[in-house]
């Protein structure tokens, strides 16, 4: 097998914060508990995700240090995971639901982090964001133009 490249490693990451970014904005930052969007990621990344991360992200600390410093639990948590990972143990694990934190709280920095170095500053919602829209009244129906 190949070793896989810095860019390709890169690449990798930046894809699973894509899928990040999806469910982020679906559920307006309400992600914690829900279900699919865990499925769609933490317990979907294997143990070569979660090392491409630990392989780039001492390049990315230097070369993004203003945008690694703004985030303090980045480190703390990427030491973490590395921790698990090098004693052998999975990052996640799909039956100990609200145990995962570390991870939970890394891809939320990661995300925040690859968007930053994109450009793209990660939208923060509130409470107010969240509220279901009301449902128009029929006078409001009635003049609706699509």
């Amino acid at each position: 097998m190949a070793t896989r490249t810095y860019d390709d490693k890169l690449k990798n990451i930046c894809d699973w914060v894509e899928i990040t970014n999806y469910h982020w904005h679906e559920l307006k930052g309400e992600m914690f508990n829900d279900e699919q969007f865990w499925d769609d990621t933490l317990h979907a990344m294997t143990k070569d995700d979660w090392w491409d991360w630990c392989d780039i992200a001492p390049a990315l600390k230097i070369q993004y240090n203003k945008e690694w410093r703004s985030l303090p639990k980045l480190e703390v948590s990427t030491d973490e995971v590395k921790r698990d990972l090098m004693l052998g143990k999975a990052p996640t694990k799909k039956s100990r639901k609200g145990k995962n934190f570390q991870a939970f709280r890394l891809l939320m920095n990661i995300k925040d982090f690859i968007n930053e170095i994109a450009g793209t500053p990660t939208v923060q919602y509130t409470d107010k964001d969240r509220e279901p829209v009301p449902e128009p009244t029929p006078k409001e129906r009635l003049f609706e133009f699509d």
